[in-house]
């Protein structure tokens, strides 16, 4: 998933409301405040920052396959480091 301004501007003001142009905001339509540049690049970044971690989940979780479920009946030593390893990237969230 890409993620973008116009999603960095929704996720900070409520609905958006907006129109971009080559990622600048031309027309606000919103009630609220329009945030400032600064404001939407560090949102950019924190979503950005978001979806890599849960790439990584997602990962992570389609490595435990039914054969590795099986296995762990007899030694849960790779499935409890798996579910450590999640654990760690959701803590990040």
């Amino acid at each position: 998933m890409i993620i973008n301004r116009i999603d960095a501007v929704s996720s900070l003001v409520d609905g958006g409301g907006c129109v971009m142009r080559d990622d600048i905001i031309i027309e606000w339509h919103n009630d609220k405040a329009q945030p400032s540049e600064a404001d939407i690049d560090a949102e950019l970044a924190r979503l950005q920052a978001r979806q890599v971690i849960l790439n990584e989940i997602e990962r992570l979780e389609s490595e435990v396959t039914q054969r590795r479920l099986r296995d762990a009946y007899a030694d849960s030593t790779w499935m409890d480091a798996q579910e450590a390893k999640i654990a760690v990237e959701r803590a990040k969230l």
